[in-house]
């Protein structure tokens, strides 16, 4: 406390006269959490000085004995600070608990929040959404101890982030006792502080209105301690217009002033244009001396400052500056407690708005001296409001600054830092690829200049300007410029020493990207392969050699086992869930049926991006699991993978949305939605155009050679395949087990009645696929070369191809493989012979997903003579993909908190799907759904017809 005389805070903010309707509506909110559970959000809306403040005060006071209440403030000065209004919630809070209470708390997802704390992190936050979900998950978990009341006052000063991660919060309180109340002014220009909250349906707005009359004569005669005349009561709500802080304001000059609440005041107040009140403000302010008018000025400065800080911004030594404290106490311009700050903050912008620009200039420079041997973010965001002035310590506060910014996931704020600091004369070249770096990770354009500048300005640093070469590679890549991205690798390989030198210092960089990233230029990744062979002692090339071996069609025997060695090496190493290799081992593992293998590295990754609250570890995790589970046939898990994908694509992922989209067509195909697939497929072209990714491309066209099939359009879809075929082997990938192009060329062929090229395309894929030797490539290769033959000799291929699908991963394939060898049967005259394989055919197909081809198999069944029988059932193709997605998790013992931390949703939308999924399997309990869920072979065999 400063000690000053001081004046209470309700009178000085106007008690809350005539806001009864409001603090009820607030008070509703607060029994409604603690009586029933149930969150709620409120925003307080209105001008400066309309009593919000008040509100939220008197509702803190009164909801602390029932609930855990958390504060914030926002500042003008702060606006530019990354979750300094988060901070401000949970930082005292968290700290006051004991370690392993901090701990609890801050597990899981949760822990995204320590960046935000002064202490220790595990590793850098990589994006403000994993904070903002963090924040969500403290919240929740303190609501199981308590119901919490959040308040934030003064919100159109609140930092952009904090208000992302506010609003992330909203949308997701009415499942637990959270009441968030976020009070702000409706007149300033830029409302979106609260405008996304505003938007959310559940959201209550409270405009509290002017003071009537009545209500402000009664202040008038409380503040000023004496009955009022009407004529001078009057006089003052005239002139502030029912605005309770105006009239505050209003009421301590006329005291100050020694105007009296009579008639004669009445006419003196009468005199006064409404523009003058902020002057007066300021003539109170001189009156207490030219001390207090300097400290005054360094509160406006700060906002809320320590009273050594803030004694040194105005220049006035310990003794002055605690005697100006307590004057400006006295005058009810300071409230009695510290750090100091305005009773109001309109005091604050009147007063500096008062400073001319040069002065204004000057105090924001020394609160930055002042501040930056202690706080360098606070520090920072005074220099962003002066000008620049060359001196070093500046650019390194800044410096600092950014890569605090840069390990809370805010990128942005970390670019307009490093932009400053180069204003302010520091290190161009260190801080210019510091920029470069920051750009990248905040999807700025701007990111493949500056790295283009920093390349050229490392001639001298081969190891460093390897690196940034490869960075360079890779922001074209992912902000879709795939061309550029092959001619910066393609430079940088050209450059590199002869290759008995193994590429020089600084070369694994350079071969390493041009090998791994799916550029889709063959002579690019042949000549990155063959300098890897020249390598030794680096990890990723061994992720290389598997790539190149899966690629071009090697043994599977000669590959796997050094490729899952190379990808329990990254498991198991810091930061090996996001690197090039991990994802190119995974890709490829995959590929050759070690879909276990992929799919256990997998959950390691999803495992981390928990832990960490990673929403980009997450949509990354879940961009390379619908290829695993494509591999292995589970349509409805892919299509939900490919949602989390394309969600986490609109992020700044766009490189990722054509592959999706061939994926999504794919399944909406195997389902039977052939519109849909054509949808995804125009969508996942129109991608490619604005990406330039060949590679892509080549999918979507095998991907528009099925749906063209489909439509009854053999020749198109012959067309389309050997186009997709052309593309994958000019990019030295003509590899069955990389895609099946050639499955749909055969069965093109032969509608056309090109039964040699059908011949000739079958008996090479068969060749390529006994040399890699994998179940799933042997299975569809026998399939394809089956077609092209008739009668015994069909069938004889078709019961090869099943034996191999049956010891392969997926029930997909399998049932493609079945469903044929039922046609087969048929057409010889065998229906007896014929409805195993369909029914099996079946089976497996729904438990995929597979409609349209569940439709086919069961139109076959029918047509052996089978009679139709009641449906099953279990209903598992009913599901959603978001249902099966949690059915599954759920049947591995997963509780409601862990699907919800697992799949960055909350615990309402598990209960709400898993209700819908116990509804459609009519089941009772989740203890059930491992019979449900599992496959059909670990079922009692469930046929759709019987004889």
């Amino acid at each position: 406390m400063i000690r000053g005389v001081g004046v209470p805070a309700d009178t000085l903010e106007a008690s809350p006269l005539e806001r009864e309707n409001e603090f009820a509506a607030l008070e509703a909110r607060v029994r409604a959490a603690v009586e029933r559970g149930v969150g709620s959000v409120l925003v307080v809306t209105g001008p400066a000085g309309a009593g919000k403040t008040t509100l939220l005060g008197a509702l803190a006071s009164s909801a602390a004995p029932r609930l855990r209440v958390l504060n914030a403030t926002g500042a003008d000065v702060e606006c530019d600070l990354p979750f300094g209004v988060v901070r401000q919630l949970v930082e005292r809070p968290v700290l006051a608990l004991p370690a392993a209470a901090q701990a609890e708390l801050l597990a899981g997802p949760a822990s995204a929040v320590r960046a935000l704390l002064n202490g220790p992190v595990d590793a850098p936050v990589d994006s403000a959404a994993a904070i903002a979900h963090g924040l969500y998950w403290l919240l929740a978990r303190l609501t199981d101890q308590q119901p919490v009341c959040v308040l934030v006052d003064d919100a159109h000063w609140c930092d952009a982030e904090s208000m992302d991660a506010l609003t992330y919060v909203a949308r997701r309180a009415d499942g637990h006792p959270l009441v968030l109340v976020v009070a702000t002014r409706d007149d300033e220009p830029d409302a979106h502080a609260w405008s996304r909250l505003h938007a959310i349906e559940s959201t209550a707005v409270l405009r509290p209105a002017p003071l009537s009359a009545e209500a402000s004569a009664r202040l008038v005669s409380s503040f000023m301690a004496a009955p009022a005349s009407a004529p001078f009561a009057s006089a003052c709500h005239r002139l502030t217009a029912g605005n309770p802080r105006l009239l505050v304001e209003l009421l301590a000059t006329c005291r100050d002033m020694a105007i009296a609440p009579d008639a004669a005041g009445a006419a003196a107040i009468a005199t006064i244009a409404p523009e003058r009140l902020g002057t007066m403000v300021l003539e109170r302010i001189a009156r207490l001396g030219d001390h207090a008018l300097a400290l005054s000025r360094a509160v406006a400065v700060l906002e809320h400052g320590r009273m050594s800080d803030t004694a040194a911004v105005a220049l006035l030594d310990a003794v002055d500056a605690e005697h100006a404290a307590r004057r400006l106490v006295d005058g009810a311009l300071l409230l009695d407690e510290l750090p100091l700050r305005f009773v109001h903050p309109l005091t604050g912008a009147i007063v500096l708005g008062q400073l001319g620009s040069a002065e204004r200039d000057g105090a924001h420079r020394r609160a930055a001296a002042v501040l930056a041997s202690h706080d360098r973010d606070a520090a920072a965001l005074h220099l962003l409001r002066c000008e620049p002035a060359g001196e070093s310590w500046a650019a390194e506060t800044l410096r600092d600054a950014a890569h605090a910014a840069l390990r809370r996931g805010t990128p942005a704020a970390a670019v307009r830092l490093l932009d400053r600091a180069l204003a302010e004369g520091g290190q161009g070249t260190a801080i210019r690829a510091e920029l470069a770096g920051a750009l990248l990770a905040a999807g700025d354009p701007r990111a493949v200049e500056e790295l283009h500048w920093a390349v050229r300005a490392c001639r001298d640093d081969p190891s460093r300007r390897a690196a940034l070469v490869a960075q360079l590679a890779l922001a074209q890549f992912t902000t879709g410029d795939v061309a550029a991205c092959t001619r910066t690798l393609r430079a940088a390989l050209d450059d590199l020493a002869p290759l008995d030198d193994g590429g020089g210092v600084g070369g694994i960089e350079i071969v390493a990207t041009a090998a791994l990233l799916p550029q889709g230029d063959q002579t690019l990744r042949a000549a990155a392969v063959l300098r890897a062979r020249s390598m030794t002692g680096d990890p990723r090339l061994g992720a290389i050699a598997a790539i190149d071996r899966v690629c071009r069609g090697e043994p599977a025997s000669e590959t796997t086992p050094g490729a899952a060695a190379r990808l329990r090496e990254l498991v198991g190493s810091a930061g090996g869930d996001v690197a090039p290799a991990f994802h190119v081992l995974v890709w490829a593992l995959a590929c050759y049926d070690e879909v276990d293998v992929a799919s256990d590295a997998l959950e390691h990754a999803f495992d981390v991006a928990r832990e960490h609250g990673s929403r980009l570890r997450y949509g990354m995790a879940c961009y390379l699991r619908a290829w695993t589970r494509w591999c292995r046939g589970d349509l409805l898990g892919v299509l939900a993978d490919v949602d989390e994908t394309l969600a986490f694509a609109a992020e700044g992922g766009a490189i990722a949305v054509p592959n999706m989209l061939w994926e999504q067509a794919e399944c909406r195909l195997a389902r039977g939605n052939v519109a849909g697939c054509a949808a995804a497929l125009d969508a996942g072209f129109a991608a490619v155009d604005s990406t330039r990714w060949e590679l892509a491309g080549a999918w979507l066209r095998h991907g528009r050679a099925g749906q063209l099939l489909r439509a009854g359009e053999p020749v198109g879809a012959l067309r389309e395949a050997l186009a997709a075929g052309e593309l994958f082997s000019s990019m030295d990938m003509p590899s069955p087990a990389v895609v099946d192009w050639r499955g749909r060329a055969v069965r093109a062929a032969v509608a056309v009645g090109e039964l040699d090229r059908a011949r000739a395309i079958a008996a090479d894929g068969v060749t390529r696929a006994e040399v890699i030797g994998t179940p799933r490539t042997l299975a569809l290769a026998g399939l394809a070369d089956a077609l092209t033959h008739d009668g015994d000799a069909r069938v004889e291929r078709l019961q090869a191809a099943a034996l191999h699908a049956a010891a392969g991963p997926s029930p997909l394939v399998r049932a493609e493989v079945l469903l044929e060898l039922g046609r087969a049967l048929r057409h010889q005259r065998r229906p007896s012979d014929a409805r195993t394989p369909l029914r099996q055919a079946i089976d497996l197909t729904r438990a995929a997903g597979a409609t349209a081809l569940a439709a086919e198999a069961l139109s076959e069944l029918e047509a052996t003579g089978a009679r139709r029988r009641r449906e099953p059932a279990w209903g598992v193709e009913s599901l959603t993909p978001r249902e099966h997605e949690l059915a599954q998790l759920a049947a591995r013992g997963l509780t409601n908190t862990q699907i919800a931390e697992r799949l960055f949703i909350t615990r309402k939308t598990v209960e709400t799907h898993m209700s819908a999924v116990l509804r459609k399997l009519e089941i009772g309990s989740r203890q059930e759904l491992n019979v449900l869920l599992s496959g059909p072979e670990d079922r009692r065999e469930a046929t759709t017809l019987d004889r």
